[in-house]
């Protein structure tokens, strides 16, 4: 019969044996159905240290928006570098690692990306701007 923990200091379950950040610390042996009914699902921890399903709170429009602006904001800094080898590569006129269609579909699509919050979808998800598809 396999074992399952839970350990009240890393909110995390564990079957089989413990392991990562739960060694070393003290952890609640749990049945197979109470490990089944709360895998996959946010913790918290009772007074007595058992585990319970965790409330979660949907996230205010403030913090969508500031988590929206964060992905574009990194997915900016992640494609800086695709602009400056082009245009470093032009200014000392080596032949470009971008065609110039790619070079204007990655500047137009991060045209986009600065224009987001300000579009009236903003902040869902599923209308973000999206990537060309060359772009890993």
């Amino acid at each position: 019969m396999s074992k399952f923990f839970f350990c009240p200091e890393t909110l995390g379950l564990y079957p089989g044996a413990l392991y990562g950040n739960a060694m070393g610390k003290t952890c609640i042996e749990l049945s197979e159905s109470e490990y089944r009914a709360l895998a996959g699902h946010a913790l918290a921890v009772e007074s007595d240290g058992w585990p319970v399903l965790a409330s979660v709170v949907p996230l205010t429009l403030e913090q969508l928006e500031a988590s929206e602006r964060a992905w574009r904001d990194g997915e900016l800094s992640r494609t800086e570098w695709l602009v400056s080898r082009h245009r470093d590569e032009v200014d000392i006129g080596l032949p470009t690692s971008l065609i110039a269609e790619q070079y204007s579909e990655l500047l137009a699509w991060r045209q986009l990306l600065r224009d987001w919050p300000a579009a009236g979808k903003f902040p869902v998800i599923d209308y973000r701007p999206a990537k060309p598809e060359w772009i890993s």
